[in-house]
């Protein structure tokens, strides 16, 4: 499992300067090394970065902070 996430850490990198082209070179790289299915692939190059724990949302979806409902007063 570390050298999956190494890896991904590696292409993630890659990916992200790369054209639209080379992405799917790089993204076809990664399926073939890794054995992940498509889908799983696309989303962990679109959110690997997150590390979601507990019941914080906030820190789960990266929007800073939480709205707050005043009463007018």
């Amino acid at each position: 499992m570390k050298i999956k996430r190494a890896v991904l850490k590696e292409l993630a990198h890659k990916y992200q300067s790369s054209s639209k082209k080379a992405k799917g070179q790089v993204f076809e790289e990664f399926i073939g090394l890794t054995g992940y299915n498509r889908c799983y692939g696309s989303w962990l190059f679109g959110n690997g970065k997150l590390k979601c724990r507990g019941n914080d949302k906030q820190k789960c979806n990266g929007r800073g902070k939480q709205k707050s409902y005043r009463d007018g007063k």
